[in-house]
């Protein structure tokens, strides 16, 4: 019964803790998922060759380290797709144009996301990162590959865990996505390649990590596919370009992006990219208000939040057993009241 009771304690403190961080994201449930490891064609237990289910919510399952190319490319019935932490890899256009996909939810660190592995991906609205996207120490390259998500004209919202990071953001990753007004990027992004945010017409905010370099026409760059020219996007300029991306079909018409601003820490490269290009932006202030927790700042680091969580468990538990041991000392005076 005591065990029970210091038990509770401890969760009554993590949950007063838990309303400063919102909740866990470390901790996820996954509702309604009711798809069959028959569903899969799995090569040595660990890596998705191909697939044979009907479709609707998939989830990767357990023990799944890779995604072999093309696993999934053409499959229209696959709506919403949860990768659980244990898969690492995602290969060559292993979701290509996988059209019906709407939602993709990464639950923990991944290794590598490959080449035009999303690309497509018409109905596609919500990417999730809940980890890092950093190579192993065995491998040379990591993060987000070429193309990745290019074409995505549905998606509107990428939200990454704001304390990850993100090796790199290679070439033309979130290119020609039609509809993306919001992009969250973690506090630690090593590269931003070149056009990866080319010919996002509605993303007119992206706020850059202090550290992250970034490539020459890397945001705020329309491209046209008739000059093969870079233009800068001043919400007036228009190019020719596709960004319908319908399957096998050219939709050239003309694109106008609107401006972007980008949110800086003041002598950053991305301070000194937007300067150099000639693009607005503003500084990252300190006073920043997070919506998700109003009284802390936007860099409110994550671990924080849990060392006051684990701090407040720690002090009712010390007042527990404080109380214990007064009731103890009272009960067999082995020590004066007043040495407690």
């Amino acid at each position: 019964m005591r065990l029970k009771k210091i038990a509770a304690v401890f969760i009554t403190a993590i949950a007063l803790g838990s309303g400063i961080t919102a909740g866990f994201p470390g901790i996820s449930l996954i509702a309604g998922a009711e798809t069959s490891e028959a569903d899969f064609i799995i090569e040595g237990s660990f890596r998705i060759t191909g697939y044979n289910g009907d479709g609707g919510d998939v989830v990767i399952p357990d023990g799944v380290i890779e995604i072999s190319d093309n696993a999934f490319s053409h499959n229209k019935n696959i709506t919403n797709l949860t990768i659980p932490a244990g898969c690492k890899r995602i290969g060559f256009s292993a979701f290509y144009y996988c059209t019906g996909l709407k939602s993709v939810t990464f639950e923990g660190d991944m290794e590598y996301i490959g080449m035009m592995s999303f690309l497509g991906c018409s109905s596609l609205e919500k990417i999730i990162f809940k980890g890092n996207i950093i190579a192993s120490e065995n491998d040379m390259g990591g993060g987000i590959d070429c193309n990745a998500f290019m074409g995505c004209r549905n998606l509107k919202t990428v939200e990454f865990a704001e304390i990850s990071r993100i090796d790199a953001i290679e070439r033309a990753a979130f290119m020609d996505c039609a509809s993306l007004t919001e992009v969250r990027l973690p506090n630690d992004v090593g590269r931003i390649s070149e056009y990866v945010f080319m010919n996002c017409p509605e993303l007119t905010r992206l706020e850059i990590p202090s550290m992250t370099e970034l490539d020459p026409f890397a945001a705020g760059y329309m491209y046209d596919e008739e000059t093969e020219k870079e233009v800068l996007a001043d919400g007036t300029a228009s190019v020719r370009a596709d960004i319908s991306f319908v399957y096998e079909e050219s939709n050239v018409a003309a694109v106008v992006q609107k401006p972007i601003t980008l949110i800086v820490t003041e002598g950053s490269s991305a301070e000194e990219y937007a300067r150099s290009n000639g693009i607005a932006y503003e500084y990252i202030s300190e006073s920043d208000i997070s919506e998700e927790n109003p009284s802390m700042g936007t860099g409110f680091p994550a671990y924080a939040a849990y060392a006051a969580s684990a701090s407040a468990a720690i002090i009712l538990l010390t007042f527990y057993a404080h109380r214990k041991t007064r009731k103890f000392s009272d009960s067999f005076k082995l020590l004066p009241k007043n040495s407690i």
